[in-house]
């Protein structure tokens, strides 16, 4: 196991980005590559900074494919999960050899056994073997709230979706 001995807290002031004029928009991706953790590693990181007005150290929400929350809990607790009919999804790894299953009935309990399911399948195993490759993030700033559709180009719903739920 590992964690970040680095996390230091910081004033929740400072995660608002300055707003920029700008006449047109495009989205610049900041790629950064993290390799510290070796490959009998886990790292349980305790900073979460992803819910306005939240303090910054704390645990994170039970968020997961396919969940659904109320208006009045989404992008503050998270801590109300709509419990409604719902269509199974796919899911799946990419490991080298994806592990891929369907969730019929998606909620929280559904998607901790689906991770279950994967540390003990044989895909997983098989991936452990190998040399861990770099972990990649991408972030950038939105700028404007109307710009979030461009990042999603190949499902511009969601970004209007997104758009409408931060409106």
């Amino acid at each position: 196991m590992a964690a970040c001995n680095k996390d230091e807290p910081i004033s929740c002031g400072e995660r608002t980005p300055k707003k920029e004029p700008t006449d047109k928009f495009k989205v610049v991706w900041n790629i950064l590559i993290d390799n510290e953790i070796s490959i009998n590693e886990i790292f349980i990181g305790n900073k979460y900074l992803g819910v306005p007005d939240w303090p910054c150290n704390g645990h994170p929400p039970h968020i997961f494919p396919g969940g659904t929350f109320p208006q009045s809990a989404f992008a503050t607790s998270f801590d109300r999960e709509m419990t409604n009919d719902k269509h199974p999804i796919n899911v799946y790894t990419d490991f080298s050899e994806p592990y891929i299953a369907t969730i019929e009935y998606p909620n929280g309990i559904a998607y901790m056994q689906f991770l279950k399911d994967i540390l003990e399948s044989d895909e997983c195993r098989k991936c452990k073997g190998h040399i861990p490759k770099l972990h990649k993030f991408r972030v950038e700033q939105t700028k404007e709230v109307s710009n979030i559709k461009l990042f999603f180009p190949d499902n511009e719903r969601l970004g209007e979706t997104i758009e409408q739920i931060v409106n």
